[in-house]
């Protein structure tokens, strides 16, 4: 037995679909932070981040040949207001002996 499902409804769930993932990314802002101490990772700055609010994503630079940190790193925070808070008030604050930089990251070139 075959459940045939409405045309309709598929294509209103396909066009959505894209339109949802854009609304999100449009209020996203995205986080350089420098002065990062070698034994921070990951899990670490995304739970100091994450006391302003959402964060999508948080990806720390690591040499490719050692695996030594590079010291910077990107958060990504879900809402622009939550990230500029976050970037007012831990620049220049000091995380295990080093004063962090933080600011909006740049597009690549």
């Amino acid at each position: 037995m075959r459940v045939k499902l409405p045309i309709n409804k598929i294509k209103f769930q396909l066009v959505n679909f894209p339109i949802q993932i854009s609304f999100i990314f449009a209020f996203a802002m995205k986080l350089f932070v420098k002065n990062i101490e070698s034994s921070i990772n990951e899990f670490i700055l995304e739970g100091l981040f994450a006391r302003f609010g959402e964060v999508l994503s948080t990806k720390i630079v690591y040499d490719r040949i050692t695996y030594e940190s590079k010291g910077f790193a990107f958060i990504e925070m879900a809402k622009k207001e939550d990230a500029l808070k976050a970037m007012e008030t831990l620049n220049d604050k000091e995380l295990k002996g080093l004063k962090l930089i933080v600011k909006e990251a740049e597009e690549r070139r």
